[in-house]
């Protein structure tokens, strides 16, 4: 299912790496991880396993949980229904798929490049200098997003180095 299957990997908090794919919060069943010897794997498998789309079950229950209701961008509450409704393994996966690419801003960067690491020691110098919320408020949005995706990274490299 290939970019699909990256799509639940990113919301679930996996991250892309020369080797495979980390699941950092370990949120598969410990089964999973036993048959891979360990949590680096090379084939996202959420559209065959019940193991892997479960996860992304639990999550979305949990995002939903946390969202006000009357959210307009997307019907929570109807995805959710459909999700529990069904057994089909094929369902659940277009399901989640739907719900995360709804959810999420389009095409947030994964990886750090030059850019990003800029951006970063530009708002390290800020913070350092007091003056972050104004430098933040002046960023375009693609400069924001750029930015959140950067930090993430940059905690997911600090939580795999240490």
């Amino acid at each position: 299912m290939g970019n699909r299957d990256e799509i639940i990997a990113g919301f679930l908090g996996f991250t892309k790496t020369d080797e495979g794919w980390y699941d950092n919060k370990m949120l598969l069943p410990q089964i999973a991880y036993d048959r891979n010897g360990g949590n680096c794997f090379t084939e996202l498998e959420f559209y065959d396993s019940w193991d892997w789309i479960h996860p992304a079950l639990q999550e979305i229950r949990e995002y939903i949980d946390g969202t006000p209701n009357g959210d307009s961008k997307y019907d929570a509450e109807r995805i959710w229904s459909d999700l529990i409704a069904t057994f089909d393994m094929g369902a659940c996966y277009e399901y989640v798929v739907e719900f995360i690419e709804k959810i999420l801003p389009p095409e947030l960067p994964t990886e750090i490049t030059n850019d990003d690491i800029e951006l970063m020691q530009g708002a390290l110098s800020k913070i350092k200098g007091g003056e972050f919320n104004e430098w933040y408020d002046t960023l375009s949005d693609e400069d924001k997003l750029i930015y959140t995706a950067a930090l993430s990274n940059l905690n997911t490299l600090l939580q795999l180095t240490n």
